[in-house]
């Protein structure tokens, strides 16, 4: 294990409780990737490139440190907000997403859980095989608010207004029923 004393010395300067931690540690080798090389000198590898370690302190490589530490990144940040203006869009997340915004969905309804898992399932099937359309689901702030099909209506009431119950929705989900045949290959 080497010892950095440069990182102890921008660690007592640093204002930032986390970031004093994080040079305290990196001065005692025991975080970040640092390479000694052959002539004795060390090198800090990062992300946004590597900072060779003077053996002294200097404002100048202080600052330069910072910059490569704590900076952001501007390409990144645009990258990170493009992402997240794209997910604001239910065609634009992932598949596994959107079923995981669907489970949430479900687990949001007020019924008992064996109705739920009835819901889950109708409405997973639904979705993947194609009768619930992007413009049925309707999503704001990274969640599913409300999904308008007849699935929601068939789960919602039973044309009397009340709430359906766990038969109504199987005898409903019973109701399009699929055939499916077995074929024997000789």
């Amino acid at each position: 294990m080497r010892f950095y004393p440069f990182f102890l010395e921008c660690s007592k300067r640093e204002t930032d409780k986390e970031n004093k931690r994080y040079l305290e540690l990196l001065g005692f080798g025991k975080c970040g990737m640092i390479i000694d090389n052959d002539d004795g000198t060390s090198t800090l590898v990062k992300e946004k490139g590597k900072f060779k370690i003077p053996i002294t302190y200097s404002v100048q490589m202080h600052d330069e440190l910072n910059q490569m530490l704590w900076t952001k990144n501007n390409e990144f940040e645009k990258l990170e907000a493009t992402i997240k203006e794209s997910m604001k869009q239910w065609v634009n997340v992932k598949k596994r997403d959107q079923l995981r915004l669907i489970d949430k969905y479900v687990l949001k309804l007020e019924c008992d859980m064996k109705e739920k898992k009835y819901r889950k399932g109708a409405i997973t099937t639904a979705f993947l095989l194609g009768m619930i359309k992007p413009n049925d689901i309707v999503y704001q702030d990274f969640e599913i608010k409300h999904i308008n099909t007849i699935f929601s209506k068939a789960f919602t009431n039973n044309g009397s207004g009340q709430k359906s119950s766990s038969r109504r929705v199987c005898e409903w989900d019973a109701a399009p029923s699929l055939t499916f045949r077995k074929y024997v290959i000789s």
